[in-house]
């Protein structure tokens, strides 16, 4: 899980490497076999503690750098955080060894395709783990009004716009496909 997060970080740009981003790249490898984690519904799809465990550990090793940035918002006194992440150098010295290794590889084609039909965009990225998740748990096809309608009761908001490039994304990943 380690080496995960620390290529999924590495093949970020600095300014998309946040902590959703992380997860939602973390769960394409865990739906390709790359990685093996518990995923829940959380609000920006699925999330996982182990990862968010591993970023930490490897936050806390320096192998990591993590930046916060707060923001403050009219409907909470806390305000919110935005959490950054980049290799340090100690990061880049292990990262040396992992990339001959084929989940390294396997990671880096699939962050490639996440950033072909996203952009990294994490609405984009979060509707396509949400819509995934989705299919994963009812294990049938459904159409986009059902499954906007499994995404409510999840406590999750999916746009149509958003919908319809995760969807394209999914096809990409050959996680999803259209009927016909």
């Amino acid at each position: 899980m380690l080496e995960a997060v620390l290529a999924v970080t590495d093949n970020l740009a600095h300014e998309n490497a946040t902590r959703t981003v992380i997860q939602k790249l973390c769960y394409f490898l865990k739906v390709n076999n790359i990685i093996d984690a518990q995923f829940r519904p959380h609000y920006y799809g699925p999330y996982s503690d182990e990862v968010q465990e591993s970023l930490s550990f490897l936050v806390g090793l320096g192998f990591i750098d993590e930046i916060a940035e707060k923001f403050e918002t009219s409907f909470s006194p806390w305000g919110w955080r935005k959490y950054t992440y980049s290799i340090m150098e100690d990061g880049r010295i292990i990262l040396e060894k992992l990339m001959n290794n084929s989940e390294y590889t396997k990671t880096k084609e699939i962050i490639e395709k996440c950033r072909k039909f996203s952009d990294l965009n994490i609405n984009i990225l979060a509707a396509a783990a949400k819509i995934h998740y989705i299919l994963e748990r009812r294990k049938k096809e459904m159409y986009a009004s059902q499954i906007c309608e499994e995404a409510t009761k999840l406590g999750w908001e999916i746009t149509p716009q958003d919908t319809r490039k995760a969807v394209d994304l999914l096809e990409a990943l050959n996680f999803a496909r259209r009927s016909e």
